[in-house]
């Protein structure tokens, strides 16, 4: 049975759980189902956030030596993160620097990684919600 449960309601009513799901669907970005002995006993739907609130989220995700520039090293992590399958390597992250007007030398800002979001969304394949599903999901195991 499935009980929907506020955040405060959770913490007091259930201390030990076991495994997390997270699933994105209709008008939320993430459902969290608490799942003990095999049985969901609760889940939690997260909201959608604004495009902004994505962009600004992944980047400082993203930026893990916070200088507001995401360098190769940052890019290939997170590329791995969201897209294991598909390989940035040097010669490629440069090519889509100097496609994008991007000095890859000194890396990517939050105005660059907005751009390849939006107008470089097609030629890269870039999918914000599904970047930061993935990150969030992420943060749940850590």
């Amino acid at each position: 049975m499935i009980s929907n449960f506020t955040g405060k309601q959770l913490i007091f009513n259930y201390l030990i759980i076991f495994l997390v799901f997270a699933y994105g669907h209709g008008d939320t970005l993430d459902t969290i189902e608490f799942i003990q002995n095999n049985q969901i006993i609760a889940t939690i739907d997260i909201p959608r956030i604004s495009y902004d609130q994505m962009l600004k989220h992944i980047f400082r995700i993203i930026d893990m030596n916070s200088n507001d520039y995401l360098d190769y090293g940052e890019m290939s992590a997170f590329q791995k993160a969201t897209h294991p399958h598909i390989d940035l390597t040097k010669s490629i992250f440069k090519q889509i620097c100097y496609h994008m007007g991007v000095n890859p030398y000194v890396g990517l800002t939050r105005m660059d990684l907005n751009r390849s979001y939006s107008i470089y969304k097609d030629e890269l394949g870039t999918d914000i919600e599904h970047d930061y599903t993935i990150i969030k999901r992420m943060q749940y195991i850590m």
